[in-house]
């Protein structure tokens, strides 16, 4: 399995408008698409941001 971090760390590192990483503790990449505990704490915080953003 590739590791995803590397090239989210590289892009957020480019990214000079707001920004904010949040990693789910304990879970994989692949974990994010279908592991409703996590993709669910990923669904609120990326709402959270958006919300934000306004």
């Amino acid at each position: 399995m590739p590791n995803t971090a590397i090239a989210t760390e590289l892009f957020y590192d480019k990214v000079t408008s707001h920004k904010e990483l949040f990693r789910v503790p304990g879970a994989s990449h692949v974990d994010l698409y279908d592991v409703e505990e996590y993709v669910s704490q990923a669904a609120e915080k990326i709402a959270s941001f958006f919300d934000n953003q306004a």
